[in-house]
């Protein structure tokens, strides 16, 4: 209690908590009861770098670190045991190779930022370095910066050199009045560069100011629409092409179509631009895939076609709640609260349509335009929404037939 009074940080038994863990990682990691040849110390400080950070130092190496959560409560950087461990085991690691590498320092070593997985476990980029500073125990205020180069990662060999931070000072130092001494140099070269810079670039506003902007060319809601209708009518024939072993479905396209008649295509040509779709959707695969995987069930599990009488008022209602709550969101990243209210037409009215072209353009005047809009755009459709690849790749999920 006095430590958490002392530094004004986390609640006592937050400290507690953290110091408690590291002993019980001390006899966790060893085979027996461990004894200590020396006395163990246990530092409680603020992060030199962040006063809103503190941290639990033993004198063996084992370290943890307390930061403030987005609440301003303080938790452990170090959320599992497999953190934990591991860093412990860096911090000890480091120790040790510092230790070797200056032994006029042993046991007055701490590291000034613990090794986290916030941080990078200190390492390079490359990983092959380990890269910080320490101080020492008996004097906070003098510090060292540190490279510990990894030699031979299966023997865990590693190599240290150290530096005093005064020393990194002065070379830095030196860098910059050798950078002072080069920019002195060019200054008259990089005047001329920026002059010239200036220069052209006032030419070419003056350019950009006398230039007439064309409009962007207005986009052909027939176009639009006729695209919509094409994406839709190939992701049915994917799906009605479902089997390696050449079986189809025109059944389950009948009965999609019956579905998608009112629901999309309908609103396609009535000019609801949020039903447009300008290229093949990223999903479109995704939905073509699950769809033969629909038929095959239908398939396994039906005996007679989907135009059996039977068979359409069984599984035409399921296959609506599939475009509805599956392959429609897909396709439209969103979802329509109407959808769940259509009703599919009826079998007579989709066989209707199938087997009466001739009367198409009077019972489904909608639906005979968009197919006329197709026609009509066909080459333009091809060249705008990468339909061509589009029916290459739905080579590759279909089916084998039972």
């Amino acid at each position: 209690m006095a430590i958490a009074t002392e530094l004004e940080g986390p609640e006592w038994q937050v400290f507690a908590e953290a110091f408690y863990d590291l002993m019980e990682t001390e006899f966790e990691d060893a085979e027996a009861i461990p004894v200590f040849d020396d006395e163990i110390e246990c530092c409680f400080r603020e992060d030199p770098e962040d006063e809103d950070v503190f941290q639990v130092i033993l004198s063996t190496g084992s370290a943890i670190e307390l930061r403030p959560d987005d609440n301003g409560d303080k938790y452990s950087v170090v959320n599992s045991e497999a953190d934990f461990a591991a860093v412990s085991a860096i911090y000890g690691r480091l120790i040790k190779a510092l230790e070797e590498e200056r032994p006029d320092l042993k046991a007055d070593i701490a590291l000034v930022d613990i090794p986290t997985a916030g941080n990078g476990f200190l390492r390079d980029t490359d990983g092959n370095a380990f890269r910080g500073a320490f101080h020492l125990k008996s004097n906070p205020d003098e510090k060292f910066s540190f490279v510990v180069d990894v030699i031979d990662i299966p023997t865990d060999k590693l190599k240290a050199t150290a530096a005093k931070c005064e020393k990194l000072l002065l070379a830095v130092e030196k860098m910059q009045m050798l950078t002072a001494e080069v920019q002195t140099m060019h200054a008259s070269v990089l005047e001329k560069q920026l002059k010239d810079a200036n220069n052209k670039i006032a030419e070419l506003t003056a350019k950009l100011e006398n230039m007439t902007l064309e409009e962007p060319e207005p986009e052909d809601p027939t176009l639009v629409k006729a695209q919509t209708i094409a994406i839709f009518d190939s992701i049915l024939f994917a799906i009605e092409n479902w089997s390696t072993d050449g079986d189809t479905a025109p059944d389950f396209s009948l009965a999609c179509q019956a579905i998608l008649f009112d629901l999309v295509y309908a609103q396609v040509m009535k000019g609801n631009s949020d039903y447009y779709l300008r290229k093949v959707p990223d999903a479109a695969l995704e939905v073509v895939k699950r769809g033969r995987e629909y038929v095959k069930f239908i398939r396994d599990t039906c005996q007679v076609g989907l135009t059996d009488s039977t068979a359409w008022s069984q599984y035409v209602p399921m296959i609506s709640m599939w475009w509805v709550n599956d392959a429609l969101p897909l396709l439209y990243g969103a979802r329509d609260d109407t959808w769940s209210k259509s009703t599919p037409l009826s079998l007579e009215s989709i066989i209707s349509w199938r087997d009466q072209p001739a009367s198409r353009a009077l019972d489904f005047p909608l639906v005979f335009d968009a197919m006329d809009l197709i026609d009509r755009h066909g080459e333009e459709i091809r060249s705008r929404t990468d339909l061509p690849q589009f029916t290459l790749d739905t080579l590759n999920t279909r089916l084998k037939a039972n």
